[in-house]
């Protein structure tokens, strides 16, 4: 496996520049300068596929960037992060769980609570390059009530990966770069 994970568009101040494994792609460095072939980690703005879209100030072409990734992580393999009822998911006839489409990709929903989140926020990840969903790390399910709600925390704070978050998409880039080592 490479020496570092690609994690494209990540947030200037983002956990995965405080985790060892991980080569951060911010705005200043730019996620579409990534010309490499290792399977990647790409969180794209999620705004103006949002149910909220029409509130959004972004440029139209933001848009790109999502559909950009991916055709990358069809390409090379990887994760892409979304929220769980993203427009993305439609647009590219994205897979139901478990399934599989003709490159190889599947989807996973979970609730970046049980990754330490500050409250509940259902996502979905687009993956490339597992066999099965069986290959997932095992993570830790948390029952206890939410604490915060979502439009109590910052701007900064409804983009974020947790730390448990971002070992987790680590495992699961481990495995695909695993697979792709034995085609």
């Amino acid at each position: 496996m490479q020496t570092k994970v690609p994690v494209l568009f990540v947030h200037q101040r983002s956990n995965y520049k405080k985790v060892p494994g991980f080569d951060c792609y911010d705005e200043k460095r730019n996620a579409l300068t990534y010309a490499g072939s290792c399977p990647v980690i790409a969180h794209p703005p999620c705004r103006l596929w949002s149910r909220l879209k029409g509130l959004s100030t972004a440029p139209a072409s933001e848009k790109n960037l999502a559909l950009w990734s991916v055709k990358l992580v069809r390409a090379v393999g990887g994760i892409v992060e979304h929220p769980y009822d993203s427009k993305l998911w439609e647009e590219i006839n994205c897979p139901g769980v478990g399934e599989f489409d003709k490159f190889g990709g599947t989807s996973f929903v979970f609730d970046q609570f049980d990754f330490g989140y500050y409250t509940r926020k259902r996502t979905r990840i687009y993956i490339v390059g597992l066999n099965s969903l069986s290959e997932l790390p095992r993570s830790n399910l948390r029952f206890e009530p939410v604490a915060r709600k979502f439009d109590n925390l910052s701007p900064k704070q409804r983009s974020e990966t947790t730390p448990e978050l971002c070992l987790w998409f680590l495992e699961i880039i481990k495995k695909i770069s695993e697979n792709k080592s034995l085609k």
